[in-house]
């Protein structure tokens, strides 16, 4: 059926989401990533929306290597909000 191809090559709003951060993030200066919480309220949608189309990888050689690199950066925010037992960060 024509609608159901045309919904399947759209992309999804997960991916729109994402891209509209990562463009943003272009134009952000130093002082936004000096800063401790408005780094983070700029990386966590993106973050967010990485895992969710992450999901839908079904190759596991491809997957797990994707998840460790896709979020390393929660360990930096971890280490950011002084978070319990992250000191060796």
């Amino acid at each position: 059926m024509p609608g159901e191809a045309a919904a399947a090559a759209r992309p999804s709003s997960w991916w729109r989401l994402a891209c509209g951060y990562a463009v943003l993030m272009l134009f952000f200066g130093r002082p936004m990533w000096d800063s401790d919480p408005s780094a983070l309220r700029v990386l966590l949608p993106m973050n967010f929306a990485f895992n969710v189309l992450l999901a839908r990888v079904e190759r596991p050689h491809v997957f797990w290597p994707l998840v460790v690199a896709g979020n390393l950066s929660v360990l930096f925010g971890l280490h950011l909000m002084r978070f319990p037992g992250t000191a060796w960060l």
